[in-house]
């Protein structure tokens, strides 16, 4: 059944907070953040009947998410005559950092989305307002399984969001690999132990070392663009430690194209068009030239 008001209705419900249907809602003031995220994180829906105290319930909802510095709204009767036009002004707040996870038990897309959860006006960057990462911090928790905190780092040069456990940081016990075909993963097993175990667990580091020992192994095949997408963690069964796992993703192998030498009347005999692209033999050709 359809209500009809009238104007005189409409003025007089406006001055006694009677309900409504919103007739528009228009978000000013953010600059990051779409405005239909806002529209639904303040849980007001077009054509519902409103008044004055959801209006102020959808404010202390926007306010709550510490994603704003401010939020005020003003309402005032339709152009129709037949329910409210609403303006929310919001003033975002100034920074928003990357985020990521060390040290955690769980799955790191799990993680992610757990943060996504609990935010989801936000994307891959998030304030650093303690309010906020006390919330998300126990989104996160619920995946991690323990407690986590959520503080930004004193990285002046690339400063982040940084959850991680509030315990002490736990060692590296094992490493193991998947995905990895060219390579075997005893090979990658030993090779990486060597470095890795035994060591205090952060996935800056951990991925350093990626770099230094297992990557050249991978360019010394003509596998140039090897990445490792993945890290996950879980807790030793039989020992105080983490178990590592690395994901591999191998790429395409490169081989050697022209090859050209300027400069000199010299040639590079080690390299010939064709070969698989050995990054070790062509630095060690460049050194004999």
């Amino acid at each position: 059944m359809f209500r009809v008001f009238s104007a005189a209705m409409l003025v007089a419900g406006l001055a006694a907070a009677q309900a409504f249907p919103l007739k528009s809602l228009r978000i000013e003031g953010n600059q990051r953040i779409e405005a239909a995220r806002i529209v639904a994180a303040s849980g007001l829906v077009l054509g519902a009947p409103v008044d004055k105290p959801q209006f102020d319930a959808a404010r202390d909802k926007l306010i709550a998410t510490a994603v704003f510095q401010s939020v005020g709204y003003e309402y005032n009767p339709s152009a129709d005559k037949l329910g409210y036009d609403a303006v929310f002004r919001v003033a975002e707040q100034g920074s928003l950092y990357p985020y990521r996870f060390e040290d955690l038990a769980g799955d790191a897309q799990a993680l992610r989305e757990a943060v996504r959860k609990a935010e989801p006006m936000l994307g891959d960057t998030i304030p650093g307002t303690p309010e906020l990462l006390a919330r998300l911090a126990r989104a996160v928790e619920s995946v991690a399984g323990g407690p986590v905190a959520g503080f930004l780092s004193s990285d002046a040069r690339d400063p982040a969001v940084v959850f991680r456990p509030t315990s002490g940081r736990k060692n590296v016990a094992e490493v193991q690999f998947t995905g990895n075909k060219v390579i075997d993963s005893g090979t990658l097993t030993r090779v990486f132990s060597a470095s890795a175990v035994g060591t205090v667990f952060t996935e800056t580091s951990l991925r350093e070392r990626l770099d230094a020992g297992v990557r050249p192994l991978y360019e010394a095949k003509g596998r140039l663009r090897v990445s490792f997408p993945k890290v996950a963690i879980e807790r030793h069964e039989k020992i105080d430690g983490l178990v590592v796992t690395i994901s591999v993703d191998e790429g395409e192998e490169y081989k050697l194209g022209e090859i050209t030498v300027r400069g000199t009347t010299s040639k590079l005999a080690d390299l010939k068009k064709g070969e698989l692209a050995d990054m070790d033999a062509v630095e060690a050709s460049l050194k004999q030239l």
